[in-house]
């Protein structure tokens, strides 16, 4: 990249302070200095933020007769250089290292080192969620405090909720770049790839405080389809066939959970709740209330668990899931669904806002 001189940045400082306009003072550049390209938007930015805080645009952190040891950057962590670097975070703690070690005058590393070591401050990488409409959150929230009311009007309402839901489980697994790294002395001709389509399966469970049922494969002749509503209802009657055996007593007091999917919601499976689940049935709205049902936990745990093996085929992939869908205990059910009535509770105080982040 080029290295402006000193005039030609001092240029930029004054001209855009003249005209306040980034697009005239890259124009004025180009003529002053004959060059066919003037620094960027963003160069000049940081020039003027530099000069109005240093009140120079002399690079303080490069040798010269007045630096000749380079002593314009600080080398300790001063008291005053702390506080500096603190100030700066609860301004914009968005801010990069790199960018805001260039504004405080100050190394990289040293900045670095003052915010993890002194401040205590760490990288967090934020979440990239669906937005949550105004209605969105109403709905949410009266979802929330609807099912808070159950528990607390039926104490053993939790251990009678069934909650249920699909999840794809591909054969590539999860992609890992950092784990894609080629040691030499020169760049290897070599890249990573995976499929366009992965061979993945379809898998539905239950779960509940008492344990889960499944996993039931979405399948026919061993390949994963589309979840249709003639599919859902026979999934649905494994799923009642397997729980009659368990708990024969308990069906008429079994409450069941699912997604609004279209399959779910479609009148064929209506009818065939209505029948057997007659007025205990709860349909979550799937645009937005995922964070808020168990399987979404619970899924993501199971993948973390499956994908930890890699898996060849798509049968290796299916018994990994068996094993570790028999592996996960009673307890650890039941901790699902301890976290369930934590998140109701937080979907209520941030008035239906996002807590997959949070939780």
């Amino acid at each position: 990249r080029p290295q402006w001189e000193l005039k030609q940045r001092i240029y930029c400082v004054k001209f855009y302070y003249k005209t306040g306009s980034f697009k005239k003072t890259q124009d004025s550049f180009m003529r002053q200095f004959e060059y066919k390209k003037a620094p960027s938007k963003s160069r000049i930015q940081n020039w003027v933020d530099y000069f109005e805080k240093y009140g120079t645009v002399e690079n303080l952190n490069a040798a010269s007769e007045n630096h000749p040891t380079n002593s314009g950057r600080p080398k300790k962590r001063t008291a005053e250089l702390i506080e500096n670097v603190r100030e700066s975070l609860q301004q914009n703690p968005k801010r990069s290292v790199r960018k805001r070690s260039q504004s405080l005058g100050m190394s990289r590393e040293i900045c670095r080192r003052v915010l993890v070591n002194d401040i205590r401050a760490y990288p967090y990488r934020i979440q990239t969620l669906q937005t949550l409409t105004v209605s969105d959150k109403r709905q949410r929230k009266a979802m929330a405090v609807k099912m808070l009311d159950k528990i607390e009007e039926t104490p053993s309402f939790l251990n009678l909720l069934w909650t249920s839901d699909e999840a794809h489980f591909h054969l590539d697994g999860k992609a890992n770049s950092k784990t894609n790294v080629f040691w030499g002395s020169s760049r290897p001709n070599e890249v990573a790839t995976k499929p366009l389509h992965s061979p993945k399966c379809t898998v539905w469970a239950a779960i509940s405080a008492r344990g889960i049922i499944g996993p039931i494969f979405i399948e026919e002749s061993g390949a994963a389809v589309t979840v249709t509503k003639e599919r859902y209802v026979n999934v649905l009657k494994t799923f009642k066939s397997e729980l009659q055996t368990l708990y024969p007593s308990l069906m008429r007091k079994f409450w069941f959970q699912q997604d609004g999917t279209s399959s779910h919601t479609s009148n064929l499976s209506r009818d065939w709740l209505k029948e057997n689940f007659a007025g205990r049935v709860i349909s979550l709205k799937t645009n937005f209330d995922p964070d808020l049902s168990p399987p979404d936990f619970f899924f993501g745990y199971l993948k973390d668990r499956v994908y930890a093996e890699k898996s060849r085929t798509i049968t290796e992939l299916k018994e990994a899931i068996r094993e570790e869908m028999r592996a996960i205990t009673k307890s650890v059910c039941k901790n699902v669904m301890d976290n369930f009535v934590l998140r109701l509770k937080k979907g209520t105080e941030l008035n239906g806002g996002h807590l997959e982040h949070m939780l």
